[in-house]
C-alpha cells in the first residue's frame, strides 16, 4: 500500500478561517483521532460516492496551543461518475424546477432533452414527478385538519395573478359523512355568467376515502368542457348535495363578478338527486338529459324486443332525437308509440319508453337546446389542461312561420319522410339538418348564405359544389400543390 503524501497548505489562527476553507474544498469529515500534539481530523470529498475516483483528503492538526495546520493530498477528480440507478443530478434538479412551475411529465421530458445531455427512462422520470409533487400535498390525516386546511384557502387573493390562484368558496366538514368543500378560482367562476347552460355530474374512485366529487362547468360549439370548479361532497350524490351546490354557485357568482346567475339548461345524466334539486332551486331551468346517457341506457332495454327488430328500432330514436321543435318531438313521439304499440312484441318496450324518456326525462332531443351540445361528453371526459379564452354560442331562433300541428301525418314513417325530405334554413346560420343540429354550421346553410348574397366568395374556385364528390377520392399529391 503507497503511503499517502500530504502538502502543508496553511496554518489558521481561528477556526473560522478554517470552516470557509472547509466549504471552499468541498469536504466532510471522514475521521478524527487524537494524538500526541492533538487532535487530528481528516476530510474527504463530499462527493465521493457519486465520484468514486476522487481520493482528494484534507488534514487538520489542532494543537494544544490553538493552532491549526491544515494539510492536503491530491486533488478533486469527478471526470467519471459512480455507476446507480438513480436519476443523475442534473435531472434530478430539472424536475424539481419543473413541478415548481406546474409543468406536466410531456413538457418535463422536453426541458430535459434540451438542458442535460443524456437520457432517463419515463419510470424515474414518473417517480421523481410524484415524489416532488407529494412534498407539496397538504398534511391532512384528520377532519380537523382538513377544516383547517379550507380555513386557510378561504379568503380571495388579491393580486394581478390572484385570478387563478385556486380558493374555498364555501365549506362545512362536520364528519366524514357530512362533508361539502367547494374549490374554485376567480378566472373560472367569472366565465359562468357567459353561459346558459349548466352540466353536472359526479365522479367516483379519484381520492382515497372515495368521497363523490361534483364536477360542473360549460362546453362551446367545439364541445370541450371547461369547469367552473369541484365539490367534494360526503353523500352519495344526494340532492341535498346538489341543492347546496347550485345555492353556492350563484352566490360565488355574484361575489367574484356582481353579476347574477341565469341558469336556461341544466344537463345532467338520469340521477334523481340531480332532478329533484333543481326543481327545488332552478325551476324556470329546464333539465336536460344527456342524449349519450340517454341511447346507452335504451340500448340496455333492447333484449325487451327481438334482436332482428332493434336496429330499426334505435334508427326511428335517433330520427326522433334530431327533433329541432316541441311540436315536432310531441308529434314524431305520438306517431312512434302508436306504431310500436300496433305490434305486440314491442308492446312492452314502448310503454317503457314511453314512461322514462317521454313522461320522466323528456329533454334530450336536439331542438330543446339549439346552439348547445346536448351531450355530456365533454365533462365525462374531463380535460386536463384547462383553456382560458372560449367563446359559447347563444341560444338561435327558431322558425315560427309553420304550424306542424297541422302537418298530414297519419304514421312515423311520413314523419320520417317528412323529416329528412328538406330542411328549414334560418339565416344566417341556423338549419333543421343532422350536421348543423351536432356541429352547428352546414352546406345549406352557407349555400342559402351565398344566395342572398350575406357571403361573397371572392375567389371563383371556391364556388364548387359543397359536400362529397362523387367518385373515388383523389389520391394525395405533392406538397404545396392544388
Amino acid at each position: 500500500m503507497v503511503k499517502r503524501t500530504w502538502n502543508f497548505v496553511d496554518k489558521f489562527s481561528s477556526e473560522d478561517e478554517l470552516q470557509s476553507y472547509i466549504v471552499q474544498n468541498t469536504v466532510s469529515i471522514k475521521r478524527t483521532e487524537e494524538i500526541e500534539a492533538g487532535k487530528k481530523v481528516i476530510y474527504r470529498c463530499s462527493k465521493y460516492r457519486k465520484y468514486p475516483e476522487c481520493d482528494f483528503q484534507v488534514k487538520v492538526i489542532f494543537s494544544h496551543d490553538g493552532g491549526v495546520t491544515v494539510s492536503t493530498s491530491n486533488e478533486h477528480d469527478h471526470a467519471h461518475r459512480a455507476a446507480t440507478p438513480r436519476a443523475p443530478s442534473p435531472v434530478r434538479e430539472i424536475v424539481k424546477n419543473s413541478v415548481a412551475a406546474g409543468l406536466s411529465c410531456i413538457q418535463t421530458r422536453r426541458a430535459i432533452e434540451h438542458q442535460y445531455q443524456g437520457g432517463v427512462s419515463r419510470s424515474q422520470l414518473c417517480s421523481l414527478l410524484n415524489y416532488h409533487r407529494s412534498l407539496a400535498v397538504p398534511d391532512i390525516h384528520f377532519v380537523d385538519d382538513f377544516r383547517s386546511w379550507c380555513h386557510q384557502h378561504s379568503a380571495l387573493a388579491v393580486g394581478p395573478t390572484a385570478i387563478h390562484e385556486p380558493f374555498v368558496a364555501k365549506f362545512y366538514i362536520n364528519s366524514c359523512n357530512d362533508i361539502f368543500v367547494f374549490i374554485t378560482t376567480r378566472k373560472l367562476i367569472s366565465t359562468a355568467p357567459l353561459s346558459g347552460m349548466l352540466p353536472v355530474d359526479a365522479t367516483f374512485k379519484l381520492n382515497w376515502n372515495e368521497l363523490p366529487v361534483l364536477v360542473f362547468g360549460s362546453s362551446d360549439g367545439n364541445r370541450p368542457f371547461f369547469p367552473y370548479g369541484i365539490a367534494i361532497i360526503g353523500t352519495d350524490e344526494a340532492a341535498s348535495s346538489y341543492i347546496t351546490l347550485f345555492q353556492t354557485v350563484k352566490e360565488c357568482v355574484f361575489n367574484v363578478t356582481g353579476l347574477q346567475y341565469n341558469v336556461q339548461y341544466l344537463m345532467a345524466d338520469g340521477g334523481k338527486g340531480i332532478t329533484t334539486a333543481q326543481q327545488f332551486e332552478l325551476p324556470n331551468c329546464r333539465r336536460l338529459m344527456c342524449w349519450s346517457h340517454a341511447i346507452r341506457k335504451i340500448r340496455q332495454h333492447r333484449k325487451m324486443i327481438p334482436v332482428e327488430k332493434w336496429r330499426g328500432i334505435e334508427r326511428d330514436i335517433s330520427t326522433l332525437q334530431l327533433s329541432f321543435n316541441d311540436n315536432i318531438f310531441q308529434k314524431g313521439s305520438s306517431l312512434l308509440l302508436t306504431k310500436w304499440k300496433s305490434d305486440p312484441e314491442l308492446f312492452m318496450f314502448a310503454n317503457y319508453f314511453e314512461q322514462t324518456w317521454l313522461l320522466d326525462l323528456k329533454f334530450w332531443y336536439e331542438g330543446e337546446a339549439i346552439g348547445y351540445p346536448l351531450t355530456n361528453n365533454g365533462l365525462e371526459s374531463l380535460n386536463n389542461r384547462i383553456k382560458q379564452q372560449y367563446t359559447l354560442r347563444n341560444k338561435l331562433p327558431l322558425p315560427k312561420f309553420i304550424k306542424y300541428a297541422t302537418f298530414p301525418w297519419k304514421k312515423f314513417e311520413d314523419f320520417s319522410k317528412w323529416f329528412y325530405a328538406g330542411r328549414l334554413v334560418t339565416l344566417p346560420m341556423m338549419c333543421s339538418c343532422k350536421t348543423n343540429l351536432k356541429t352547428y354550421v352546414c352546406k345549406h346553410a352557407v349555400g342559402i348564405s351565398i344566395h342572398f348574397g350575406l357571403y361573397i366568395i371572392s375567389d371563383p374556385n371556391k364556388l364548387e359544389s359543397l359536400g362529397k364528390r362523387r367518385g373515388r377520392p383523389k389520391k394525395a399529391g405533392p406538397a404545396l400543390s392544388r
